[in-house]
């Protein structure tokens, strides 16, 4: 079993004046934090959520250390909204589904799920600049990501190719049963919907933003490259939306 006193601790002992910290909720006892980065509260804001599978602790780390970093050069431009650990008892028992063998990535429809209740407050009536989850995949043999974008290019290849110079990147044609290219996939939705139902992915890119993107490691690749490359797709993110160079 994890130690969730760890992610409490390491949330608690933030310090920066720029970000503000709250409990969205709880569950099974665990507390599932909130944390805004931000200077000014009317600038567009980007959604960072880690943690949604609980056996995927790469996500719980690059959220914690995009927290840790000094933000600062981005704060004239965005502020954060952070969700560090979505699902913290499925990350202390190592386990995918929380306590209800709930998978709450594709439960939004679920009025009976805690923590897409948690999260279904948090987003209602708000638009996101953009929205990037992290995950892992452990029978992966490399990086990989799904990209959703209205009205704009799409990053996707230039945001693979950023990562590749540390994490060995997915080439196959074919990932999770969509199409894929150079490790960028390409889904259907209106396929992700008869297959999975209306999960947060889908959720949130039809209703809370134009730009939705899905950071997958695999899980074989050490930690710290693993925390890296996520970070790389958030820095390209930011960068894509006018952050400037990270």
């Amino acid at each position: 079993m994890r130690d969730y006193y760890d992610v409490t601790r390491r949330v608690e002992s933030l310090r920066q004046r720029y970000v503000h910290r709250r409990v969205l909720g709880e569950v099974e006892g665990y507390p599932i934090f909130g944390l805004t980065c931000s200077l000014r509260s009317e600038l567009p804001t980007v959604l960072v959520i880690g943690g949604t599978h609980g056996d995927e602790p790469s996500g719980v780390e690059a959220a914690l250390a995009f927290l840790g970093r000094d933000q600062s050069p981005w704060l004239e431009r965005f502020q954060f909204e952070v969700i560090p650990c979505f699902n913290p008892y499925g990350y202390v028992h190592n386990t995918r589904h929380n306590r209800q063998d709930v998978d709450i990535n594709w439960a939004f429809q679920q009025d009976d799920v805690p923590e897409v209740e948690i999260l279904r407050r948090l987003v209602e009536g708000r638009r996101f600049e953009a929205a990037i989850d992290f995950h892992e995949d452990w029978e992966s043999p490399g990086y990989y990501l799904y990209e959703l974008r209205r009205e704009a290019a799409l990053i996707g290849p230039d945001l693979v190719r950023r990562v590749s110079a540390v994490c060995p990147v997915n080439t196959n044609p074919c990932i999770e049963g969509a199409e894929a290219r150079d490790g960028v996939v390409y889904p259907d939705l209106d396929a992700e919907v008869v297959r999975r139902g209306e999960g947060i992915p889908i959720v949130l890119f039809q209703r809370h933003t134009d730009h939705l993107l899905t950071s997958e490691t695999p899980t074989g690749e050490a930690m710290d490259r693993r925390v890296q490359a996520h970070l790389i797709a958030l820095d390209t993110v930011i960068e894509a939306h006018g952050g400037g160079e990270t």
